[in-house]
């Protein structure tokens, strides 16, 4: 019905260990009814072009590894787990005061 059914949010970053050029992919979703039937690969392939036509060559995300279905999606697409990585976070809480 020209709805939306899915997206993918991104920025551009660089990574120094590749010395390249980043797209860091910030959230991807699509919609339960509409997942199995390509969306999410349509949306990351266009996130390699995008990239590629800014000369990258690494796209980069997180995914909680309790969802094994996005794992497992990721996996499909070729992608792997950095173990050597850790996320870090530093809430706002944790911050020095001013």
């Amino acid at each position: 019905a020209g709805a939306p059914v899915g997206y993918l949010l991104y920025h551009f970053g660089y990574w120094a260990d590749h010395a390249a050029r980043t797209l860091v992919v910030a959230d991807l979703y699509v919609r339960e009814a509409a997942r199995g039937q390509g969306i999410g690969t349509a949306l990351m392939t266009e996130a390699t072009r995008i990239l590629r036509q800014r000369g990258g060559k690494l796209i980069l995300w997180t995914v909680w590894n309790r969802n094994p279905a996005a794992m497992a999606f990721y996996q499909r697409l070729g992608a792997w787990t950095a173990s050597e990585e850790l996320l870090m976070l530093w809430p706002d809480k944790a911050w020095p005061t001013a």
